[in-house]
């Protein structure tokens, strides 16, 4: 199951990729309705649901908001939230060494995007990797999204499809949106030394900083701040840093 996920995902990554490509030469307003949705998707599910929410447990939400948060978390073509969370539960753990499955310095971005160090390894140890999120493990929502990850996809599509063809290409446009931030970004950027980025703490790795993308991908460009304090509602500390998630996230978790 495991191995037929992720040669999945590496097509869905070539079509939305080449979409992202091609489509502002068939229709440039569909292209710029993609750009829109995946800026709000990144925002909304990458940033906050996933990231902050899922994997971080940064905050709590009522129940129904958070089986919608875990379905959500689902579409976004980075496998399952249970799969997420815990390969980036060791990131945090392992950054930017060789055990670190995010890393820009052992891998190229290519490999990270294709997950080909995903299928170069013995994929059935993938499953131990869930053993970092023993907590999710509790929740039968992730459970059944995880069981049921592939299905639940080829099912959105599906009808998505159907109800309007057009917007089934803003989804993967802003798909293809969601991932540049995330390859891109979190992972190559954050981790090495550019111009205009900054450390506001010591850490033993590579994350930094970075004041003018975060407008682009919301308050996840202070990441060396994040990577001091993983489990933060904000990641700004100074005056000057400021963090769109932390406004949304103030308006829905449980008080």
């Amino acid at each position: 199951m495991i191995k037929y996920t992720m040669y999945g995902l590496m097509a869905m990554y070539a079509l939305v990729f080449t979409l992202f490509i091609i489509y502002p030469f068939i229709d440039i307003h569909l292209w710029l309705y993609g750009i829109v949705f995946g800026w709000f998707f990144h925002w909304i599910v990458g940033s906050i649901i996933i990231h902050r929410y899922i994997t971080h447990r940064a905050f709590k939400v009522n129940k129904i908001l958070h089986n919608i948060f875990i379905l959500l978390s689902t579409l976004v073509y980075a496998g399952s939230s249970l799969a997420w969370a815990s390969t980036h539960r060791l990131h945090h753990v392992s950054s930017d060494t060789k055990k670190d499955p995010h890393s820009s310095t052992s891998y190229n971005w290519w490999q990270l995007l294709g997950l080909i160090l995903v299928l170069t390894k013995d994929l059935e140890n993938r499953k131990l990797e869930l053993l970092n999120c023993k907590d999710l493990l509790k929740d039968k929502m992730h459970l059944i999204c995880h069981k049921y990850y592939i299905h639940i996809n080829i099912a959105f599509i599906l009808i998505l499809g159907l109800i309007n063809v057009d917007w089934l290409i803003v989804f993967w446009i802003g798909i293809a949106y969601h991932m540049i931030g995330v390859l891109l970004f979190e992972t190559i950027m954050y981790h090495n030394k550019l111009p205009f980025q900054y450390k506001n703490h010591d850490l033993d790795d590579n994350s930094y900083n970075n004041l003018y993308s975060t407008l682009f991908f919301h308050g996840e460009a202070y990441h060396n701040n994040h990577h001091k304090n993983p489990s933060s509602i904000s990641n700004t500390e100074k005056w000057y840093e400021f963090d769109l998630n932390n406004i949304v996230i103030n308006l829905i978790k449980c008080k």
